[in-house]
């Protein structure tokens, strides 16, 4: 019934000499789920140990770091994330070309009280060369040039022993020595959830919270989970308040009501985003003396054809959440159009701002004045688009 509602409101070769500036820098942030996840606390290392390097074209430039924790320690699991070696070639004329080199996360297990050089403390090793890139043929018009300036690496230090500082250096290499900069600490900061909780609550076709219904995740019939409760109608005004928009209610909140909601675990990718939908697979009951026909597993009517929710969580641990509704007579809505937690166009999916399904009450109100029909069964009256698709009234 609601879309009627909706409708209506427009609504960094030689070693001439060995120079390692460093800087350090850690940040431990505690982590919330679905919030913005800080990968790691930086760290910035420049140094010129190659001298005033000369680039030619077609170079293989290389370069890589290892780091070890010193001291008595607890076991860890240390990740290094968004990596980067970056240096400035100069050319004859003196303009500049940036290079850089990234590397891949590198995540290991540090034993208890080890201080071994991780991956490895051998600067010629294969294994502390993490990365290379390849010097374009046209650098400097084809001519080549030189780093006078050195190289800077840059990452970001994660570790389950947020207490002891790691020790981190570097080096680079154009067919020369690669030797190791000087070393700097960082302290790391916590690792960064690897899941992430949505939530997920069911509204009648209005603005009230209704428990019973049970839910899947990307249709895994192991992931179901029933919403708790009964009804719940008595949510405080709209944050970001549309008066056109009375029904359905574009926003809930679990930490008022635990009516009608439901969690479900989702894993945050390392890049990227990943995508889950969310579907109902058997029907909201609500309660029983003000709903005794229960309701419909979508939102507009009776014959209401599909509902499902739409999820993305991206690397950081965010999720945005839409909840797409196939009315009787075809239409589509995507909800929210406003969202009356945040005014956002996506729900954020957490306990305070759940992703909304919408079910419809089931009655005896007529949709059309035609014989009795599927679109006939409505607990109120319906909206504008609560005709059965290919239906004659």
């Amino acid at each position: 019934m609601g879309l009627d509602r909706v409708s209506r409101g427009s609504d960094g070769r030689r070693r001439l000499a060995v120079a390692s500036a460093i800087v350090a820098t850690a940040a431990g942030l505690q982590l919330g789920f679905a919030s913005h996840a800080a990968a790691g606390a930086p760290i910035t290392i420049s140094g010129s140990m190659e001298g005033n390097l000369p680039v030619h074209p077609n170079d293989t430039l290389r370069a890589g770091y290892d780091f070890t924790i010193p001291g008595a320690h607890p076991a860890a699991t240390v990740t290094v994330s968004s990596a980067t070696v970056s240096l400035t070639v100069q050319c004859a004329d003196k303009s500049t070309v940036p290079l850089s080199i990234t590397f891949p996360t590198y995540t290991v297990s540090v034993p208890a009280g080890n201080s071994n050089w991780f991956p490895s403390g051998d600067q010629s090793s294969a294994l502390v060369y993490q990365s290379s890139t390849s010097v374009p043929s046209s650098i400097c018009g084809g001519a080549g040039g030189h780093a006078p300036q050195g190289a800077t690496f840059s990452a970001q230090f994660s570790s389950t022993d947020t207490k002891d500082p790691i020790n981190v250096r570097f080096h680079y290499a154009d067919n020369t020595a690669g030797s190791w900069s000087g070393t700097a600490h960082v302290v790391p900061s916590p690792p960064a959830p690897q899941t992430v909780q949505l939530w997920v609550q069911n509204l009648d076709s209005c603005k009230i919270a209704v428990g019973g219904g049970t839910f899947v995740l990307n249709g895994n019939s192991a992931s179901a989970q029933t919403a708790g409760g009964t009804e719940f109608k008595s949510f405080p005004a709209p944050k970001f308040p549309n008066a056109n928009m009375p029904c359905p209610r574009q926003g809930g909140d679990c930490t008022i009501t635990s009516v009608g909601c439901v969690t479900f675990t989702l894993a945050i990718p390392t890049s990227g985003t990943a995508s889950y939908t969310v579907t109902q697979t058997s029907a909201a009951v609500g309660d029983p003396s003000q709903a005794p026909d229960g309701y419909t597993k979508c939102e507009g009517g009776s014959a209401c054809q599909s509902e499902t929710i739409n999820v993305t969580v991206d690397s950081a641990g965010n999720v945005q959440g839409n909840d797409t509704n196939v009315y009787p007579d075809g239409t589509v809505v995507t909800f929210p159009i406003s969202d009356v937690n945040t005014g956002a166009s996506f729900y954020s999916g957490t306990q305070s701002d759940p992703v909304m399904f919408f079910s419809e009450k089931l009655g005896n109100v007529a949709c059309d004045s035609g014989p009795v029909d599927a679109d006939d069964h409505n607990g109120s009256t319906p909206g504008g688009h609560c005709e059965q698709q290919g239906d004659t009234p």
